[in-house]
């Protein structure tokens, strides 16, 4: 008598991808195996695709339908980090009208400025938030910093003039005038910012009646 084997090869396992398996951080690269009955990836995933997002050695095993196996080369994911810009400030943030601040990127990496420069250093003279995004040159990949709140606080703007009868007073400079002329006061805001105020003061002269009535030692008036 004869008995027939049947040896059935295993299956050649494989690993397709069409995007850069090297990518930067919050991307993500499609694995695709070959068909089979069944998967097994080497994260513990059990689906014909795969996506990954963190670094690794991947690689597939698969089944076919007589139960034989076939394990794919190994693919290696790698990603790479994105910077974290950090900016430094010459100065305070919260100053007055006509001042100004400093903001610096000290890395060589590329970089934008939300107010669109692209130097390493920034004068600000507004109030506003602002970031810089910054690229790796060696992997290209980009950060975003977070916000440094610059506050530029107004001056005393008071520029009308002031105007009084003779005989009336107004408080300039801290004490009551009754003079016509330029005043100057130093006033401060709630946020510490000096303004030098130049205020002018007009005395009209009250009207004189000279006006005289005769009347009688019987008749008013």
């Amino acid at each position: 008598d004869s008995i027939s084997v049947v040896v059935n090869p295993n299956p050649v396992a494989g690993v397709n991808y069409y995007e850069p398996t090297t990518f930067c951080q919050g991307s993500w690269v499609y694995l695709q195996s070959d068909y089979a009955n069944s998967y097994l990836w080497s994260n513990g995933a059990t689906t014909k695709n795969i996506a990954v997002y963190t670094s690794g050695n991947y690689n597939v095993t698969i089944t076919d339908a007589n139960g034989c196996s076939g394990v794919s080369p190994t693919t290696t994911v790698t990603v790479n980090p994105n910077p974290t810009p950090t900016i430094s400030v010459t100065g305070a943030t919260n100053v007055c009208q006509g001042d100004s601040v400093i903001l610096t990127y000290s890395s060589q990496d590329s970089y934008l400025w939300s107010n669109g420069a692209t130097t390493q250093s920034i004068t600000v003279y507004s109030s506003g938030n602002y970031t810089i995004t910054a690229g790796n040159n060696f992997t290209w990949c980009t950060g975003i910093s977070s916000p440094v709140i610059i506050s530029v606080n107004p001056l005393f703007n008071l520029s009308a003039p002031v105007t009084i009868c003779t005989g009336d007073s107004i408080l300039l400079q801290g004490s009551y005038q009754t003079t016509a002329g330029i005043y100057y006061d130093t006033l401060s805001t709630v946020n510490g910012c000096d303004s030098v105020i130049a205020t002018t003061l007009f005395v009209n002269q009250s009207p004189v009646s000279n006006q005289q009535s005769s009347i009688c030692s019987s008749d008013s008036i």
